[in-house]
């Protein structure tokens, strides 16, 4: 205790003759917040108490042969204390720092892409001060990409960060302030004005200390952390590190924290250092008492002239200090202090808070988009306790979105869209690991069916990219009993690629309505087999071409009806063969031409009659034969010949003498027109490949959105097709040819 004659002094905002110090107690230590005890008497002004809480009160120690030693602090609770003995009011102050204003602020928000010492910075001057130095903070500490305050006061937030980072402070002291220094290496300690501290075992002066005690404590001796960066998945970011203490088997006693919380390995790496750092600052610590003011937190002194040799010579820094002054019995200090190689990092006194349970929000993006998301699959949201965000692409980070099944190049992806409130879960309850693991309905995004009405639908529908509400893609699961329906729509195009074999059974009927065009590609054979009728209507023209052969059996009647012309062309022979009768009827002319012979034989009768005139010519030769008899007849005229001989019967019969030979029309038949070549089919379009290049394409493409009808076979079509089959069945009765639905 210091012996030395000294004076108290303190400032105020107030009259200096309303209050006198009496006595002064606080304690300092690196990495905390101070607490002064100010004792005061009632002095001849007048004052306010109340004026006085969160007021600076500046503190003096003076001394006669030393500098003034400067302290202070903004009064966090001023109280009556009674009187003395000589009747004097007694007042007590308890002064802080102003950080401790931060233990009254408390937030839920979000810091994104900024690091600890700038988040720091950002909050201290929302609160509007300014006294603090980061120049201490040498070190690399890369930006958090995302970092929430969770209902945490912000200095229970800031702690945390410092601690995480080991970033350790302290007070400088000046007249009437104080400023928070943040610092990250030994080279931040300061020397004492009083360079150099005796050990003495009794009534120490002002250099000199009246206690030392330096105890040594075992500590872990290795630290090591991991994380997990899903953007290099197999890549490993154990980081560990030994301690440079020599203890005993001090690799044995392995500490090992996860997430370690970086994805870069040299932010691990001095991460771990940190840790270690921190554990190793417990191991050697000295307790000593004295009276030297000139000690402060992060000050340096040389021990000397010490019967203890181990300690004797050596420099020490203050970790945390006590101090004791009084107006009557002068100044005394209890202090801590570590060997100054030591690297005081923050011990991690501050926890982090846990999410407990899962939380929803909003899905955002930049103004008018519909879908916002990277090539990860990430999304960005507001949380509903986000008052600082402005419900766009700057409210969150890219936070993953987790889907029922997810490979390389596989699995399912849907993406929720803006405006969706989505389920948030936080990994291992970190508020800063967010994870989207569902969706919800709410008021403005209610159900893709109504319910109660549709509760026994199951399905997905998805909405139309810039669509409108009902431009929609559905698959959907109707379960209700003896109704059971699945449904498929596509709000414009559907595509189906099956590289191996596809089967389908319907066990009942098959309805299908194409509104335009349909185009088939077969490779190989088509087999049909249809047990029932077939029915075809075609309102336009109908084109075939078929390669090779044609084989088609009828086994009922064949009926055609053809309204136009109806020309046909055979390459080689064309054989017809009728098991019973064969009719034709031709409306006005009948040509045949054949290039060499024509053979017509008839097993019995074989009739021909020319309405007008009827021509018989040969280019050489014509012979009639009969096997019994044959006659020519003209008007009353006619020759007979027979086995009897041959009878000519006229009116008048001329032999070689007069008459002359009738000419007839000729036969000149017209070449049959060629039948039109058939059109060929276009192509049917290929379904999207499954391939990273069609991927990334339909990535970077934008779709268009159109709405097409589909309409099951109507009652009227039933009943079309039944007049049909009817008219089929009587035509067959009837021997009629059939081309076509009868109309009304």
């Amino acid at each position: 205790m210091s012996t030395n004659p000294y004076l108290l002094h303190i400032s105020t905002p107030i009259d200096p003759a309303a209050l006198l110090p009496t006595a002064f107690q606080g304690r300092e230590e690196l990495s905390a917040l101070f607490e002064f005890t100010l004792e005061l008497q009632r002095g001849s002004a007048s004052f306010e108490p109340q004026d006085l809480v969160g007021k600076y009160i500046g503190i003096e120690l003076a001394f006669d042969s030393t500098a003034p030693r400067q302290l202070g602090g903004f009064v966090k609770r001023f109280a009556f204390a009674g009187f003395d003995a000589k009747g004097v009011e007694r007042y007590r102050a308890e002064l802080v720092p102003w950080l401790w204003f931060l233990t009254k602020r408390s937030n839920y928000r979000i810091f994104q892409q900024k690091s600890a010492v700038q988040i720091a910075e950002a909050i201290f001057g929302e609160a509007g001060f300014s006294d603090f130095e980061t120049s201490g903070v040498t070190g690399s500490y890369p930006p958090y990409e995302y970092c929430v305050q969770w209902g945490e006061s912000d200095f229970d937030f800031l702690s945390r960060l410092f601690e995480e980072e080991g970033i350790f402070y302290f007070f400088r002291f000046e007249a009437n302030r104080h400023v928070l220094v943040l610092a990250d290496s030994a080279a931040s300690y300061t020397d004492s004005s009083i360079a150099e501290l005796e050990y003495v075992s009794h009534d120490p002066g002002i250099s000199q200390l009246s206690a030392w005690e330096h105890h040594f404590e075992f500590v872990s001796g290795k630290w090591g952390h991991t994380d997990y960066d899903f953007k290099a998945p197999t890549t490993s970011l154990l980081k560990e590190i030994d301690t440079v203490l020599t203890l005993p088997n001090a690799a044995t006693f392995h500490r090992f924290e996860y997430p370690g919380r970086y994805t870069a390995a040299q932010h691990g790496e001095a991460k771990v250092r940190a840790r270690m750092e921190a554990e190793e600052a417990q191991h050697s610590v000295v307790e000593a008492q004295g009276g030297c003011p000139a000690l402060a937190l992060g000050v340096k002194f040389r021990l000397k002239h010490t019967r203890y040799e181990l300690d004797d010579g050596k420099s020490f820094v203050v970790t945390a200090l006590q101090h004791s002054a009084s107006q009557t019995s002068g100044y005394s200090n209890h202090f801590c202090c570590v060997p100054d190689a030591v690297l005081v990092r923050p011990q991690r006194r501050t926890p982090k808070p846990h999410v407990r349970g899962p939380q929803t929000a909003m899905v955002v993006g930049p103004s008018g988009a519909e879908v916002h998301t990277d090539e990860h699959g990430r999304i960005k949201v507001q949380f509903h306790w986000d008052r600082e965000g402005q419900r766009d692409d700057a409210s969150s980070c890219w936070i993953r979105v987790m889907q029922p099944s997810a490979g390389k190049g596989a699995g399912v992806l849907f993406l929720p869209r803006v405006g969706q409130e989505v389920v948030v879960e936080f990994l291992d309850g970190d508020p800063d690991r967010p994870l989207v693991t569902g969706a919800v309905y709410n008021a403005n995004t209610t159900p893709a069916f109504a319910l109660p009405g549709s509760k026994t639908i199951s399905g997905w529908r998805s909405r139309s990219h810039g669509g409108a509400t009902n431009a929609v893609n559905e698959l959907s699961f109707d379960d209700t009993k003896d109704a059971e329906l699945i449904f498929l729509h596509a709000q414009k195009d559907e595509q189906h690629r099956v590289l191996h074999d596809r089967k389908d059974f319907v066990g009942n009927d098959e309805h299908r309505t194409i509104v335009t065009n349909s185009k088939l590609s077969v490779g190989g054979d088509t087999h049909a087999t249809h047990t029932g009728d077939v029915l075809t209507q075609i309102d336009g023209s109908e084109s075939s071409k078929i390669a090779g052969d044609r084989k088609e059996k009828v086994e009922g009647a064949d009926n055609l009806e053809v309204v136009g012309d109806a020309l046909q062309k055979v390459g080689g022979e064309l054989g017809l063969d009728v098991g019973s009768k064969m009719k034709a009827k031709i409306g006005q002319e009948l040509h045949v031409d054949a290039g060499m012979k024509m053979l017509l034989k008839s097993g019995q009768d074989w009739a021909a009659e020319g309405g007008m005139n009827m021509h018989l010519k040969g280019g050489m030769n014509v012979v009639i034969e009969a096997g019994m008899q044959l006659t020519l007849k003209a008007g009353p005229g006619f020759v007979v010949i027979g086995p009897s001989g041959v009878a000519i019967s006229g009116p008048m019969v001329m032999i070689n003498s007069g008459g002359a030979a009738g000419s007839g029309s000729g036969c000149s038949p017209q070449a049959p027109g060629a039948p039109v070549a058939p059109d060929a089919p276009e192509a049917p379009a290929a379904p999207k490949e499954i391939t990273a290049a069609a991927d990334a394409e339909a990535a970077s493409a934008g779709q268009s959105s159109s709405q097409a009808a589909n309409a099951p076979t109507s009652d009227v079509e039933v009943a079309e097709s039944s007049r049909q089959a009817e008219a089929l069945q009587s035509a067959s009765d009837d021997g009629r040819p059939f081309c076509e639905v009868c109309q009304e």
